[in-house]
């Protein structure tokens, strides 16, 4: 794959380092009239087995943009548009809905819908299914495609596609295109589906070159539709989108340090991926090591300055840079190599990149020996306050955390942090929910949350160490600031972070849970041959509880076996030095853990009297997941 490559001259302070432009080419595809046909043939033939709602002529959709970011990924940005519809039917000119040249064709073929490609790290993002497509408008799912290779990079008109067509109420239809294999919504043919709902993940099946959604509409007469308004439109008049989006935004789409610099893909011979290309990202450091400085950026004008700062721990500028020596141009990355210096301060140093009005930043670590940043995942307390504590189940820049504490009858009371984000300055701050569901015995593979979770207030963690930190919060108007650190139960465990299977694993430190039954979960501190599990679920009110279970014990046969307990205690906002345990902690039942791998769980209980089993796999939130040892 070509490289365009431009060189920016530093200020003159820093006139011995230079930095590289690069412009990546975006996906292109091609759907050939045959296909289109076939298509065609299977919509109708699909709806012809159940009844539509009446089209309504005054309802045309206002599309919601038809993407967005998985939970876990912590770019700025995460996409850009690749092409728009072709208004020129010549072969080998093509013109978009603003006069530009933003599409494009081949022989037999006009592009005939919107291209969203994933940017930047397409293939890694697409295989961790970071980027979801979700429907752009109400309407009923018409017909879907699934099952076919998801991995292509050459245009061949043989290969089909996974998409899935949704018809509005006004008979338009949407069709969302090279979706990846396995990842389409379970719901069916006939099947409703409400505006932002989950179709599937980005992928690159059909005759696709690259990761990217390709959207195209028709209206009720099937006549294709531009949804984008401007003076060059031949197909429509209006805009289709509810807040039409710029045709060109600047964006810093992500900013990272890496040990190399950005390798591009490179297709196989026989049209599937080779090489899915590298970032090399890397977020640790000693001092002496060469950090490659990377910032990913969409729409980038000639006209408009690219610029960086890298800041040391204490916030002074470390090194500063600008140039805007480039052409426009849809997606580009820019890196340098930043030699650290052998007395480089240790601590977290920041990288920001400015691009026209967008900025991004990412820290990473200097530290001795260049370790990798801790994995925080573990039960954290308060030793001189035992009787509460805090849940951190740590995956890259993302942080879930369930706290255990009590309300103000003195009840267990458990409120959750579900994305708690790393900002610029390390710490990760979310808000706190607190919910209610149904009762524990009464679950049964539905989801066990009865309502939405109500928002409660905001927390935040700052890691002072790789066993120390403080998590402060605001609940209910009541702000306090707490120290915390690991609980120790056993041998200690380390945690890092890792992209790769954990189906090995004899470590089981992490949250627990059931997918189907979203509502409820089990986190596990793993210490040795000890277990110390904390249960969240609800009673017979549906009232939040939590249980606990402090000395799960592996057994000669393998599983782990403990008795399960529960506890009342001291008003959160009262808890100030001393224990908040109030009275003994009550027996309430035993529960065993047997897991089949490193990844999959059965979670057998007595609590209260009622006997129970449930299968429980590892929460998966981000891409870097806690590999526990």
């Amino acid at each position: 794959m070509r490289r365009v490559v431009f060189s920016l001259l530093l200020l003159a302070a820093m006139a011995a380092a230079r930095a590289e432009f690069v412009a990546v080419p975006m996906h292109e595809d091609r759907i050939s009239e045959a296909e289109r046909e076939r298509i065609w043939s299977e919509i109708r033939a699909s709806e012809s087995q159940f009844v539509l709602p009446v089209a309504k002529a005054t309802s045309r959709p206002a599309f919601a943009w038809p993407l967005r970011a998985a939970r876990g990924y912590t770019g700025t940005g995460f996409d850009a548009i690749a092409a728009f519809v072709d208004h020129d039917s010549t072969v080998g000119t093509v013109r978009d809905f603003q006069c530009g040249t933003r599409s494009y064709d081949r022989t037999g073929y006009n592009h005939k819908g919107t291209d969203i490609s994933i940017y930047p790290d397409s293939w890694g993002v697409m295989a961790a299914g970071q980027v979801e497509v979700i429907a752009a408008a109400p309407g009923t799912i018409i017909f879907r495609e699934d099952g076919n290779p998801d991995r292509n990079c050459q245009i061949n008109d043989a290969a089909r596609w996974n998409a899935v067509y949704v018809r509005h109420d006004d008979g338009s239809v949407a069709w969302y295109g090279h979706m990846k294999s396995g990842s389409l919504t379970a719901k069916g043919v006939g099947s409703r589906v409400a505006v932002g709902e989950y179709l599937g993940t980005v992928g690159s099946s059909g005759a696709s070159s690259g990761p990217h959604l390709h959207f195209e509409v028709y209206d009720s007469l099937a006549r294709l539709v531009d949804p984008f308004q401007g003076q060059c439109n031949s197909l429509n008049t209006d805009s289709w989108w509810a807040t039409q989006p710029a045709y060109r935004e600047t964006r810093v789409n992500r900013v990272v340090t890496a040990s190399a610099a950005p390798v591009l893909s490179s297709c196989g011979t026989n049209g599937t991926i080779d090489n899915p290309g590298s970032i090399s990202e890397k977020t640790a450091f000693k001092p002496g090591d060469t950090v490659y400085l990377v910032g990913f950026v969409r729409d980038l004008l000639e006209t408009v300055p690219v610029s960086g700062r890298l800041l040391r721990p204490d916030g002074t500028v470390a090194r500063t840079w600008s140039g805007n020596t480039h052409p426009t141009t849809t997606a580009a990355y820019y890196y340098q190599p930043y030699p650290l210096p052998v007395d480089a301060a240790e601590g977290t140093w920041i990288v920001e990149v400015t691009a026209g009005s967008s900025t991004s930043r990412a820290p990473f670590m200097v530290t001795p020996t260049g370790a990798p940043i801790a994995n925080y995942t573990d039960l954290w307390w308060n030793a001189n306050e035992s009787g509460w504590g805090v849940n951190i189940n740590h995956q890259g820049d993302l942080i879930f955390a369930t706290w255990f504490t009590y309300d103000t009858d003195g009840e267990g009371l458990w409120l959750s942090m579900p994305e708690a984000r790393r900002a610029y300055d390390g710490a990760f701050n979310g808000t706190l929910y607190r919910t209610t569901g149904i009762p524990f015995q009464q679950i049964a593979g539905g989801p066990a949350m009865v309502d939405t979770p109500n928002a409660v207030g905001v927390g935040s963690f700052q890691f002072t160490g790789p066993d120390t930190g403080t998590f402060s919060y605001t609940v209910n108007g009541v702000s306090q600031r707490k120290n915390i650190t690991r609980l120790p139960i056993s041998t200690p465990t380390v945690c890092m972070a890792t992209k790769g299977s954990r189906a090995s694993l004899t470590n089981y430190q992490d949250l627990w849970w059931n997918p189907a039954e979203r509502g409820w979960g089990v986190n596990i501190t793993h210490q040795g041959q000890i277990i110390f599990a904390t249960w969240f679920t609800y009673n017979a009110g549906g009232r939040g509880q939590w249980i606990s279970a402090s000395d799960v014990r592996r057994q000669p046969t393998g599983e782990y076996r403990g008795r399960l307990y529960r506890t009342h205690g001291v008003a959160f906002d009262r808890i100030a030095g001393a224990p908040a345990i109030t009275g003994g902690a009550v027996d309430v039942g035993e529960v065993t853990f047997t897991f089949i791998d490193g990844e999959n769980a059965r979670m057998d209980y007595t609590l209260d009297g009622v006997t129970q089993s449930r299968t429980v796999t590892r929460y998966l939130a981000g891409t870097l997941l806690p590999l526990c040892r």
